[in-house]
């Protein structure tokens, strides 16, 4: 079985799910910040006295902002997907 050379829609394919793969780089990192800050910082520094009590008000944004960036993580995985469904043609069940 020989391998069948991409055409120039396929190349693009996959250089668009490698852009959205870059773009879920900056999805995560605001995820880990929005988590860490709303589970780990906030309450330490409320708990120290290093910030006010009325900042704990902040803790469900911080919540939100780090469950809407995994959101669009995940619809960054089903896009790439979508975007890579030529490589079943490309590569038959022997190259698995």
């Amino acid at each position: 079985m020989e391998l069948i050379p991409l055409t120039a829609d396929q190349w693009g394919d996959g250089g668009n799910a490698l852009k959205l793969l870059w773009l879920s780089l900056p999805f995560v990192l605001i995820a880990s910040g929005s988590f860490i800050t709303a589970h780990a910082i906030i309450p330490s520094a409320i708990a120290t006295g290093t910030l006010p009590q009325r900042l704990s008000k902040l803790r469900p944004v911080f919540y939100a902002l780090g469950f809407l960036a995994v959101a669009a993580v995940a619809i960054n995985v089903v896009l790439i997907i979508d975007f890579l469904d030529y490589i079943e043609v490309v590569f038959g069940r022997r190259y698995r």
